[in-house]
């Protein structure tokens, strides 16, 4: 009888980017609850031997991590952030993006957020996802209680980059569809 080996498929490495919208609208339980969100992505993602990067944003970028293995370089700025201004989804986007580009393995962006991008056009945001996409970038969505107009520019963003739309009504369902997002990747 033949000696038959089988190599086990080397699994790819995820290289996730949690960006959190940290607006004015999302203070309070909404914003406590998404950063314990992202340190339970970041504790799972480096415990599968995985990179994990962060944007904090509002009208501008508040703060940025790049991909780390390293938990504490992860987590330190999501206990110093606070709420701002408007929501810049369109920015963030790039932020993340740049994060990943050079990124081997599965590149991912989970965004989350509250409401509608309002800095400027829904173009530009489109735009932003469409050189993602190029880039082999997908994003998936986590929606905290959108509107029609939300909904639709969401929709649209994980259409194009091949991501996933969550919709919870409230923030403490957060945690579990950001978790559920990143297993979905591997």
């Amino acid at each position: 009888d033949d000696l038959v080996a089988y190599d086990r498929e080397a699994r790819q490495e995820v290289n996730v980017v949690y960006a959190l919208d940290t607006s004015g609208s999302m203070k309070g339980d909404k914003l406590r609850l998404a950063k314990r969100a992202g340190v339970a992505l970041a504790h799972r993602a480096i415990r599968d031997q995985n990179k994990v990067g962060l944007v904090l944003f509002g009208s501008n970028i508040e703060k940025t991590v790049p991909l780390t293995k390293d938990f504490f370089t992860f987590v330190r700025p999501l206990t110093t952030s606070s709420p701002g201004q408007e929501t810049n989804i369109g920015l963030a986007i790039a932020q993340a993006a740049q994060l990943l580009r050079e990124a081997k393995g599965i590149k991912h962006i989970v965004l989350l957020t509250d409401g509608l991008h309002t800095t400027d056009h829904a173009s530009s945001v489109i735009d932003r996802v469409a050189i993602a996409s190029a880039d082999d970038i997908s994003i998936s969505i986590v929606g905290i209680g959108f509107d029609q107009a939300g909904h639709n520019l969401a929709t649209k963003i994980v259409d194009i980059s091949n991501g996933r739309l969550f919709e919870v009504n409230a923030a403490d369902e957060v945690g579990g569809v950001v978790i559920a997002d990143y297993v979905g990747l591997r």
